[in-house]
């Protein structure tokens, strides 16, 4: 992991961001962050938002985009990515009610697509996990994220692996890695309580064993590394945000 290659989930600072996401973006340009992670352009166009990332000097590394959003218009999200200039379009999540073999089937058929589409433009598409992908299993026995696997085009559909999320489905984030290192190409630096491994903390300030999830994803060649909270402190989320890339630098190379 380079420094450069270290970013920012801007959900992580979502508050800040949906009031000003101007000064957020600033925010963690100040902290030292080159990097980051899009969940929304909070009411902006891509073009306004592209002209707040050349202002603090960050990169756009991807985008998460709902599938639905995939679904609808995919043109507009070629359109965005290409104008902030992030080479990856991620899907984030999957609504509680659709967390079923027949609807995965589905969406991994779809995200084949989408993925296509993308990478005609030039962009690269992934899905981000959470822990359901791995404790649901299908009626063959396969969790949800081998099956997503498993039909989706290795040469086209890609993953961001939640380090987090895949230790509270009972796995090793590591081992997750090693075990699909062709398909994982971005990382979610987010670790887990001391007191409570389904609470995230900062990367660095849990229990997770970075040293092996960091070793893994080198050797599989990920292209980017990012922080992210879905609970941070509430009453400092910057603090959580910038230990986060403290934490994540000490451990570059």
């Amino acid at each position: 992991m380079k420094r450069d290659q270290i970013g920012v989930q801007m959900y992580t600072l979502r508050e800040m961001a949906a009031k000003d996401l101007d000064a957020a973006l600033g925010a963690v340009a100040k902290m030292g962050y080159t990097g980051v992670e899009f969940a929304g352009f909070q009411g902006h166009s891509a073009a306004e938002v592209r002209q707040m990332l050349d202002r603090y000097k960050l990169k756009a590394f991807s985008a998460h985009i709902p599938a639905d959003q995939f679904a609808n218009d995919i043109e507009s999200v070629v359109s965005d990515l290409q104008t902030i200039g992030a080479p990856w379009g991620i899907v984030p999540w999957v609504h509680p009610d659709n967390r079923n073999e027949a609807y995965m089937r589905t969406l991994g058929e779809n995200m084949n697509a989408w993925a296509s589409r993308l990478k005609d433009a030039g962009i690269s598409f992934g899905y981000h996990n959470h822990d359901f992908e791995f404790t649901t299993t299908m009626a063959d026995g396969e969790t949800l994220f081998q099956t997503l696997v498993n039909i989706t085009d290795p040469s086209l559909v890609f993953f961001e692996l939640d380090a987090f999320w895949a230790s509270v489905g009972g796995y090793e984030p590591d081992q997750v890695i090693r075990n699909h290192a062709d398909r994982i190409r971005l990382v979610h630096l987010k670790d887990a309580s001391k007191e409570n491994p389904r609470k995230d903390v900062p990367v660095g300030e849990g229990v997770l064993d970075w040293g092996a999830i960091l070793s893994a994803a080198r050797q599989a060649g990920v292209a980017y590394y990012i922080t992210e909270q879905d609970n941070p402190n509430p009453d400092d989320p910057q603090g959580d945000v910038a230990t986060a890339l403290r934490n994540a630098e000490k451990m570059a190379d």
